[in-house]
């Protein structure tokens, strides 16, 4: 069981902080704050989550009201 990734292992976090550029061009501090802010269709929400110092208040700010009404179907992977 993997229980985190720590040391020379932290890089396969979501919470590893790295840029992260999605298709758009936007450029994410990890994966999580990513994430985070696909659960949002408001880009006042989305550009929060993008100004979060880490990732935990990426995730933090991921479990506030408005999260899109598809998000359960879209976040699953196909």
């Amino acid at each position: 069981m993997i229980s985190g990734f720590f040391g020379e292992y932290r890089w396969l976090s979501n919470f590893h902080l790295c840029d992260v550029v999605d298709k758009n061009g936007c450029v994410w501090r990890s994966s999580e704050h990513a994430y985070q802010a696909m659960k949002f269709t408001s880009q006042k929400m989305q550009q929060k989550i993008c100004d979060a110092k880490t990732a935990a208040e990426a995730k933090k700010l991921g479990r506030s009201p408005g999260i899109r009404v598809d998000w359960n179907e879209i976040s699953k992977c196909q």
